[in-house]
């Protein structure tokens, strides 16, 4: 398939604007007080996204289950991934904030493109190779001009940002395998499954923990922020539409270019959002 199919363009600008869109709006909830990163409720409603694509009117799902078994270790493992990615993407994006987060976070595609040579032993083109210094170069340079850390807990959402970045260049990987690896598993299946998995989980977590101290952990929070209970959940139903959007176009594309390319674009997804959070 052609880079420059009409398909591709449009799955990949859907994939970075809703990156972007979901990160921004994240960071907003959170200085209004709804989303205190022991709540998981970013994380909850982005797998809900994912979980809808069970509702899509195709008949692929159903064919592959028949055809073939459905890899559940593997897409139970990839929604373990998932929650502990976004935990971590979480955390590091509170306490780094929105620009210093997204700079960072472009080092998943470095991390891609290693694991994909050692594991997948995939033989990265020119181009791929050129993309990754030019980000390299990028991430040194931002880390240099944003050399004044605030604190502590800057530093420590740097880092947890850091192992964000590796869990989520380790989930790519996984899911490249599952999606061209014969028997292959279809977009939509692991997209389904592994965010059900990864809802399961997280639901389990919110029944445990946040449910019983919702008043302390979430409202209280968006009465000290001055917040906007309605706000506040028209955001949360748009980033649950933009996580739907994301992770189908995501598994798309991994199906179609390969995890290294998804991870050049999650770093122009951070340019993106380096440049707005800068203006604001």
């Amino acid at each position: 398939m052609s880079l420059l199919d009409p398909r591709i363009l449009i799955y990949q600008f859907l994939f970075v604007a809703t990156g972007v869109f979901s990160t921004i709006s994240q960071q907003y909830v959170y200085y209004k007080g709804g989303a205190d990163k022991f709540t998981l409720f970013p994380a909850f409603v982005t797998f809900c996204g994912m979980s809808l694509a069970v509702c899509l009117p195709t008949k692929t799902i159903a064919k592959t289950e028949v055809s073939s078994p459905v890899p559940h270790r593997k897409l139970f493992l990839i929604g373990f991934f998932e929650v502990l990615g976004q935990c971590l993407s979480i955390t590091g994006l509170i306490y780094a904030g929105s620009g210093i987060y997204q700079v960072v976070y472009s080092s998943v595609v470095i991390f891609t493109a290693i694991f994909s040579k050692f594991f997948l032993k995939r033989q990265l083109l020119i181009g791929h190779w050129f993309s990754i210094l030019l980000i390299a170069l990028g991430l040194s340079f931002s880390a240099v001009g944003s050399a004044k850390i605030k604190g502590n807990l800057q530093l420590l959402g740097i880092f947890i940002t850091v192992l964000a970045s590796i869990v989520y260049a380790s989930n790519y990987i996984l899911i490249e395998n599952i999606l061209t690896t014969p028997p292959t598993a279809k977009p939509e299946q692991v997209q389904t499954y592994s965010g059900v998995y990864a809802l399961i989980l997280t639901s389990l977590y919110l029944m445990c923990y946040t449910i019983p101290n919702f008043e302390t952990i979430f409202l209280k929070n968006v009465e000290n922020q001055k917040g906007d209970l309605r706000i506040i959940c028209l955001h949360y139903f748009l980033m649950a539409v933009s996580a739907f959007l994301h992770s189908f176009t995501y598994y798309w594309l991994v199906s179609s270019l390969g995890a290294v390319s998804v991870g050049t674009l999650q770093s122009m997804r951070a340019v993106t959002v380096f440049g707005i959070s800068s203006t604001l």
